[in-house]
């Protein structure tokens, strides 16, 4: 016999004051007597649900599983075992897996090997949300002050090598378990997890503007390179990602407001002490990779220009269309004149293998590739391999090529003729709808090296 006014009373109390906004609507689904009454009106099913409740405490949610299993079902009866019980560590360990999966995927930033900007703010925002209130954590922001005339006066791939050494320290200043992200050409994310006391917040920001303070010759003069860090708390100043983002940047640019190499801590007090609304011009220009592609492709622009190697300065500009672009790999192929496609050079995200250095360029690929001439940038697209022509899409198969799901393709003339190609290509599962962003950047950096590598032959 069901007592349906008690039972619906004491879920509605738990509902509204207890159970997760965001869990609210499968607890109706699952807790409402109406709904049990429907779900076990004919048949006999046990169920499992989980979702979050508040601690006696008030302080912090917990994961708890919600169990529904019949035990008389005679036709004078129907009893129900509602069971509630506590599996916060099982979704701790799930949340400890997920963070390890995304880090073999590509959110990894190719060039640092840290989770990169669309990872962390998933990965901060689910621990956080999990945790609840009641710990305090402290996300710090970390921009390297100077670092467009490192590019500008030692070279890109000397940008680069100093980015990974950066990338390096902060794991190694960081405890085990914090969260470290590069979310930017030089800007960098810290979550330290468990930030109860400030003093420990100092001693962490103290010793990564220790670690990262050095200087390079640059010409007759000495380049000073540094960091500058925002921190904001948690819960106190925001309660996700993006208000404790925009905090601490609010935060790092009062301490580029100051003189930069030095931390600042974000307060109410801040708001009245600098202007945030806009970014100096001069910031802004030290951030050539964070999604301005006509910036992008200038800076490949005076890398070829300036180059005295093309053979180490081509793979470098692979290196950055494809973090740009987030690809999986980025090839440049040449056409030989015995129907040979050699491997010029190639860049690979991790965990994507590298594709032969030689193929044959047999007549009906080379039919297919050359397509691209029918287009103004001189671009072929393919969004979905399996869309290609039967023989291709088997020589793809036969050449040990058949990890691409997406590919789009640039050709390289020499006297009108068509010489080699440079491609970006999708290896993660599913088809990719190439933007015409991308496309430009393509045919703009193919054209460059075209010019840069056939007139110097």
């Amino acid at each position: 016999m069901w007592q349906a006014d008690s039972y619906s009373a004491a879920i509605t109390a738990l509902k509204q004051k207890y159970v997760h906004p965001d869990d609210v609507e499968l607890f109706d689904d699952i807790a409402d007597i109406n709904a049990l009454r429907r779900e076990f009106s004919d048949i006999i099913p046990a169920y499992d649900y989980e979702f979050r409740i508040l601690s006696p405490n008030l302080k912090e949610f917990h994961w708890f599983s919600f169990s529904c299993s019949p035990i008389d079902f005679s036709e004078e009866n129907r009893v129900l075992l509602l069971t509630m019980r506590l599996v916060n560590n099982r979704r701790l360990i799930a949340l400890e897996n997920k963070t390890k999966s995304l880090l073999s995927q590509m959110d990894q930033d190719p060039l640092t090997g840290l989770l990169n900007k669309r990872a962390a703010q998933s990965v901060i925002d689910e621990y956080i949300s999990t945790h609840g209130t009641a710990v305090q954590h402290a996300l710090l922001l970390c921009d390297v002050d100077n670092f467009k005339r490192v590019n500008d006066c030692l070279g890109h791939p000397f940008g680069d090598a100093l980015l990974t050494d950066i990338a390096s320290k902060l794991r190694s200043i960081c405890r085990k378990g914090d969260i470290v992200c590069r979310i930017g050409g030089d800007e960098f994310i810290i979550l330290l997890k468990n930030a109860r006391q400030r003093k420990g917040i100092i001693r962490i920001a103290e010793g990564i503007g220790t670690a990262l303070r050095q200087s390079f010759p640059c010409g007759e003069k000495t380049l000073d390179v540094s960091v500058s860090i925002g921190v904001a708390m948690f819960p106190s100043n925001g309660r996700n990602y993006c208000e404790l983002y925009s905090n601490a940047d609010k935060a790092m640019y009062c301490a580029k407001h100051d003189g930069k190499d030095r931390y600042c801590f974000f307060d109410d007090a801040l708001q009245d002490t600098c202007l945030f609304s806009q970014r100096e011009p001069d910031d802004i220009m030290e951030r050539p990779n964070l999604g301005v592609s006509e910036q992008l492709t200038d800076y490949i622009f005076k890398i070829l220009y300036n180059s005295g190697n093309l053979q180490t300065t081509i793979p470098v500009v692979l290196q950055l269309l494809g973090s740009h672009y987030n690809v999986s790999r980025v090839y440049f192929v040449q056409r030989t004149e015995d129907n040979k496609l050699k491997m010029f050079c190639q860049w690979t995200a991790p965990n994507i293998e590298k594709m032969r250095t030689e193929l044959p360029l047999v007549p009906y690929l080379a039919e297919y590739f050359d397509k691209a001439l029918l287009d103004e940038n001189l671009i072929l697209y393919c969004h979905d391999t399996s869309t290609m022509p039967h023989n291709v899409y088997k020589y793809f198969i036969e050449n040990d090529i058949n990890d691409i799901y997406s590919f789009m393709q640039s050709v390289l003339l020499f006297n009108d003729k068509p010489c080699g190609y440079i491609g970006f290509a999708d290896c993660m599962g599913q088809p990719r709808i190439w933007t015409s962003e991308e496309a430009r950047s393509l045919s703009y950096v193919s054209k460059l090296i075209s010019l840069f590598l056939y007139r110097n032959n």
